[in-house]
């Protein structure tokens, strides 16, 4: 008989005769495959009796399972003339899997692993992330590859799924940041540039996004600040304008600081986003943050409220950097209109004014002076100075 184990191979000859016999064992032809087994030791023969048993002895290279087994002989041969005799066994050797190997998949921040073996030669692995700190949340990132735990069996030797799941480090959110990008090529100045216009100077905006004011800035558009669970953060870098001469585009951003820390982007979001369609007005405000003619920018606020009211597509983006973008469009079919038709028709009107205006003036006494003939009495018989062709 043959015993298996899973470290190795225990191989035992039994043989009956009057006289000890050579035992020998193989696994092809005459000698034993040393590619899958080291010997150790054997054959060791022990007698009771008449009866004789050999021991084997050698450990495992190499799993044979995924083979289907391998099949080894046992000779015992009583001598010339005497005769041997030979039997097999088909051997199956499985694996180990507490010299299996396995990792987390991705950076290790100190994960605990810890093994559990069954009774049937298999083992779990299993990761647990490091505690949680006031400053830094850990949480499981599984994947196709990689779970929280995994098993490996004697049949396979390997771990199922190949790695164990890595621990995400996630740190809280202390601030938010809110950005609008307005396109103005339609106005004839630029916005927050060097060369704008007093009332839409850089300095101009940024005293307005830092205002507590209703109508103009972001105060009384990001929800955290209407509701006291955030304050506006006064770095210029952070909160304010910029304008980008190449695409014309004017770009608005706020950033906020949480009165609380906030540990998930919902939470985030939900303080700092504006709601759907909402703008961060800078013009027509409630106070003035420049120096400025108010008939000379009129107009320009009757166009950039235009434009506001055409704005289309909002839209969120690159959330793993913690911000968003609106990206503003205008609609130039307003109303069947562009805003280069809403300058020339208010041009126009202008002329025409004008010119009616001027006309007034000249023919005004001409008008005067035949309204007062056409209310002159004519003459009477008793005058003496009526005809027959006066009469009609």
């Amino acid at each position: 008989a043959v015993v298996s184990t899973q470290s190795g191979h225990y191989g035992r000859g039994v043989a009956i005769g009057e006289s000890e016999p050579d035992f020998t064992f193989t696994t092809r032809g005459n000698t034993f495959d040393t590619s899958k087994y080291t010997y150790v030791s054997g054959p060791t023969v022990t007698s009771d009796g008449n009866t004789f048993t050999a021991e084997y002895v050698t450990t495992t290279k190499q799993a044979t399972v995924l083979l289907g087994g391998q099949t080894v002989y046992c000779e015992a041969s009583f001598g010339a003339g005497k005769g041997s005799d030979t039997s097999s066994l088909l051997v199956t050797t499985y694996y180990n899997c507490a010299d299996v190997a396995i990792t987390v998949l991705g950076q290790d921040p100190g994960v605990t692993i810890t093994y559990v073996d069954d009774s049937d030669g298999g083992r779990v692995a299993t990761v647990t992330c490091p505690d949680d700190t006031d400053d830094i949340r850990y949480s499981i990132s599984t994947s196709t590859n990689a779970a929280s735990s995994a098993t490996c069996t004697k049949d396979t030797g390997s771990y199922s799924p190949s790695f164990l799941a890595t621990c995400l480090q996630q740190q809280p959110f202390t601030t938010g940041y809110v950005e609008q990008v307005w396109p103005i090529a339609s106005l004839s100045f630029t916005i927050c540039a060097d060369d704008s216009p007093s009332s839409f100077s850089e300095s101009a905006l940024q005293s307005m996004m830092v205002s507590d004011e209703d109508t103009c800035g972001p105060s009384s558009k990001i929800p955290c600040l209407v509701s006291g669970d955030c304050t506006i953060e006064t770095d210029t870098s952070l909160t304010g304008c910029s304008y980008d001469a190449s695409t014309q585009k004017l770009y608005v951003f706020a950033t906020v600081n949480f009165a609380e820390t906030v540990w998930t982007l919902a939470e985030r979001n939900a303080l700092k986003d504006l709601d759907s369609g909402a703008r961060i007005q800078f013009w027509s405000c409630e106070n003035s943050y420049s120096k400025r003619r108010r008939r000379a920018v009129v107009d320009t606020e009757l166009m950039l409220e235009k434009i506001s009211a055409g704005v289309t597509g909002l839209e969120t983006v690159n959330e793993t950097v913690y911000k968003y973008t609106i990206e503003t469009t205008v609609d130039n079919n307003l109303s069947g209109e562009s805003e280069e038709t809403v300058w020339s028709t208010l041009t126009i009107l202008s002329i025409f004014a004008f010119a009616v205006m001027t006309i007034l003036a000249a023919f005004a006494p001409r008008i005067i002076k035949r309204r007062k003939l056409s209310h002159t009495e004519l003459p009477t018989k008793e005058t003496g100075s009526e005809d027959e062709s006066d009469r009609c």
